[in-house]
């Protein structure tokens, strides 16, 4: 077979730049915290986030194997936000974010603080959550006269929110302390160790349990990052964080603000240069590394394809904040064991909190 080849020439064509997707503006409940009078700062390196966020969370461009398909002008449609396995995005271990972290408290706190207040040691036999159960074998001691930062201040949080808003205790801190059956004052302090009994007395409930969200299924597609910053329910006061992947927020939020680009020839990690594009940890220093694939699309691909999750955050200057609020009441009961006394007065004091409601906002800061 001979070929007759007609060379037609060239032509010179620069097509249209390709454009960095936008950023997106996060939506968030601002109105309602803003009015917490209780407010508790968890201070936790940034570094750790890639190994807080659990379940193998990253973003991938792709639906069903089709990218771009669904094209919007905020222009974060495309992006989703994937979890290989099941379980929680987030995990902090029992008692670590007392143990591990600093805490700093604001608002109230900083009026009521009783300078002369003692610290109380928590053992194995001064907190225990059934007749069997203790908090652990190591003594923790919680200090009551400073508002921090401090560390083990967190388990202090809780009761001294509740004797200052207890009706007829003159805003004292400290005052429940005295009046209160050890276990039971203890027990409010167990919160953020292993636990602490709910009012039924047969319930546990442990705040890094409730932080971490809720549980989903292997190969789970979240959403977009668009639809996962900008969601309707982000500022809704009453949303539950049971129904919250924690983990999926974080990765959303962090690619928001620095999108992956592998520009070779920058000299910084985190903004640009900013992907391990190796798949063996070449690169340990940059923000995102490209990961093999699970098969999360139903292709039985486990090729380095576009998978990114998160690899070294110590040196963003984003400082990510989880905020956290715990809704609580208590009654302070008679030694007869069934007469009410008092209660607490509900914090804040308008709409936002129901009838000897108080509210604590707990904000976990990556800030350091």
């Amino acid at each position: 077979m001979s070929y007759s080849n007609l060379w037609l020439g060239h032509s010179e064509i620069d097509f249209s730049n390709v454009n960095e997707k936008g950023e997106v503006s996060l939506v968030t409940a601002d109105s309602y915290l803003s009015n917490i009078q209780y407010i508790v700062d968890i201070h936790v390196p940034k570094d750790e986030i890639p190994s807080l966020v659990t379940g193998n969370v990253g973003v991938m461009y792709t639906t069903s194997g089709d990218d771009f398909t669904d094209p919007d002008t905020d222009e974060r449609g495309n992006v989703r936000v994937y979890q290989e396995l099941n379980g929680y995005s987030l995990t902090f271990g029992a008692g670590a974010l007392s143990r591990d972290y600093e805490a700093t408290f604001r608002g109230l706190y900083t009026q009521q603080v009783n300078g002369g207040a003692d610290d109380i040691t928590l053992t194995s036999a001064s907190a225990k959550l059934t007749s069997s159960d203790p908090v652990g074998s190591d003594s923790i001691k919680v200090p009551f006269n400073t508002v921090g930062p401090a560390s083990n201040l967190l388990p202090s949080a809780i009761p001294r929110a509740i004797s200052a808003q207890m009706q007829g205790f003159a805003s004292d801190e400290n005052l429940l302390r005295l009046v209160a059956a050890a276990n039971s004052y203890n027990n409010l302090m167990t919160f953020p160790l292993l636990g602490s009994l709910e009012k039924d007395n047969s319930n546990v409930s442990a705040m890094h349990e409730e932080i971490r969200g809720k549980t989903v299924d292997p190969e789970f597609d979240a959403g977009s990052v668009k639809s996962i910053l900008g969601h309707d329910d982000l500022d809704n006061k009453d949303r539950l964080v049971s129904s919250v992947s924690p983990g999926h927020l974080i990765v959303a939020a962090l690619f928001n603000v620095y999108p992956p680009r592998a520009d070779g020839t920058a000299n910084t990690h985190v903004v640009d240069n900013n992907i391990d594009m190796s798949g063996t940890g070449a690169e340990p220093s940059r923000l995102w590394k490209r990961v093999n694939q699970a098969d999360l699309t139903g292709d039985g691909r486990t090729d380095l394809g576009d998978f990114l999750m998160l690899n070294n955050t110590s040196a963003i200057d984003e400082e990510i904040v989880l905020q956290y609020v715990l809704r609580t009441k208590m009654t302070l009961i008679a030694r007869d064991g069934s007469t009410q006394l008092n209660s607490t007065k509900k914090s804040p004091n308008n709409d936002d909190a129901a009838a000897n409601e108080v509210h604590i906002l707990y904000n976990i800061r990556f800030d350091h």
